[in-house]
């Protein structure tokens, strides 16, 4: 793989490797941005490490299937000098992550309204993805997205939600199956660490913890390791968020509860269910149709979204000025795309 010593940072293909997002066994993934008329465009790059390939097309086939709104589209499935990538669309906003480290240190009350509101767009995504895709292999069926965590979902600052990351998806067929460890250990369901298999219930889930993690300002699981949740999944009863938010609406209460049930015939057994018991809880939680301005809630976090927006400017000014590069800030890139070249 060559890299750019001209414009005195690396490049893949026409992508400018702006930051390191994360690195782990299986892929890399940067911040970059390819350069336009008048401005810059950014995006993600997602590049696997020899072990990572297979699971880097297996997601390319996938995301060339969904085009909805609230889910972060690929770009381009591209090979540039013998490495593979992926160029996926670039969220600009708020994950759900930083918002439940965020309101868990602050000193705001817990939003119910917001539970709401995202469990009912996280819903109408999971029902788009209820729908018939295929499977690399040629099966149809309907899709889990296998990592339905924190992380992976982004309120952004116009007031949308998106789901990205779909590394860990798969088409439901007879024979699916995932490594389990893959998965997001403190969302993942007790019947994907016994059988490990993904499933569409694992969405739900996932779901149901994180609306239960919103509503008590907690983590469900506290401080224990990945071991002891496994340990924990293997003999799980749900937990009651009530006795520790006493003001929680009871119908929310309900609903999080039956997204976490184990037992098949007490938990939620499709996209539908959950839809239908939103959509009679909505008038007890929001007094009205189901309205919440994400946009104004994703910007009352100023100094995140001040971040992004130099974030954005550093980009701009990387691309178009002639300014040096601080070599440091490229050590970690430099290192990682000279082992994988």
């Amino acid at each position: 793989m060559k890299i750019h010593q001209s414009l005195r940072r690396p490049m893949i293909g026409q992508y400018v490797l702006v930051e390191t997002l994360g690195i782990n066994a299986r892929n890399s993934v940067f911040l970059a941005a390819r350069e336009g008329i008048g401005k810059s465009k950014v995006f993600v790059l997602k590049v696997p490490t020899p072990l990572g390939i297979s699971d880097l097309r297996r997601e390319a086939a996938i995301l060339s299937q969904l085009h909805h709104e609230n889910i972060a589209e690929v770009v381009e499935d591209q090979t540039y000098a013998s490495l593979a990538f992926l160029a996926l669309e670039y969220v600009d906003g708020i994950t759900l992550e930083d918002i439940l480290r965020l309101e868990t240190n602050g000193e705001r009350e817990p939003n119910f309204k917001l539970a709401f509101h995202l469990a009912f767009k996280i819903a109408e995504i999971l029902s788009y993805l209820s729908g018939r895709f295929e499977n690399p292999p040629g099966t149809i069926g309907p899709l889990a997205h296998g990592d339905l965590v924190p992380k992976n979902l982004i309120l952004t600052y116009d007031g949308q939600i998106k789901l990205i990351d779909f590394g860990c998806a798969r088409v439901i067929t007879r024979n699916a199956d995932i490594n389990i460890s893959m998965a997001s250990i403190p969302y993942a369901s007790p019947s994907r660490i016994k059988n490990q298999r993904v499933e569409l219930r694992d969405d739900f889930f996932g779901l149901g913890i994180m609306m239960w993690e919103i509503c008590t300002r907690s983590r469900y699981w506290g401080n224990l390791t990945s071991d002891e949740i496994r340990r924990s999944l293997k003999s799980f009863t749900p937990k009651d968020p009530g006795p520790l938010q006493g003001s929680i609406p009871p119908s929310l209460r309900k609903f999080i509860l039956h997204c976490i049930q184990e037992d098949y015939f007490e938990g939620y057994a499709s996209v539908e269910e959950i839809l239908e018991s939103l959509q009679e809880a909505q008038s007890q939680i929001l007094g009205g149709p189901p309205f919440f301005n994400l946009g104004e809630y994703a910007n009352s976090f100023s100094e995140h979204h001040l971040k992004s927006r130099r974030r954005l400017k550093r980009i701009d000014e990387l691309l178009f000025t002639d300014k040096p590069t601080d070599p440091g800030a490229w050590k970690k890139i430099l290192k990682w795309l000279n082992w994988a070249k």
